[in-house]
């Protein structure tokens, strides 16, 4: 009786974890510290996030991105490019490093808005 008690607890607790949103703190307008491009996040319909790039103010790259701890997953719906990038955020999450893809650089931003 104790180990079925026990285990339906765990299951309870489990059900009422909740889990961490690694998407929040993407949304919404970065620059580039050093090139006159910015980036929009926003949501989508059904949650899903989407990301729009912009050099000058001409819109060079749109997709759907999926963040995890330190993992970006892109997916380009302007090219059939997918791939997976890594990132980190500054303590107060105003500014972010993204590693460029297929490159050993990385995209510098500071949150607008």
């Amino acid at each position: 009786m104790l180990k079925n008690s026990l285990l339906i607890l765990s299951f309870l607790t489990i059900g009422n974890l909740q889990i961490k949103n690694y998407n929040e703190p993407f949304l919404g307008i970065w620059a580039e510290f050093h090139s006159g491009e910015t980036i929009q996040v926003f949501n989508g319909e059904n949650s899903d996030i989407y990301f729009e790039r912009f050099l000058d103010n001409v819109l060079v790259a749109s997709g759907q991105m999926d963040a995890r701890e330190f993992e970006i997953q892109v997916e380009r719906l302007d090219t059939d490019l997918k791939y997976t990038l890594e990132y980190s955020f500054s303590p107060d999450q105003q500014v972010l490093s993204v590693m460029k893809p297929n490159s050993t650089e990385a995209w510098l931003l500071y949150k607008i808005r």
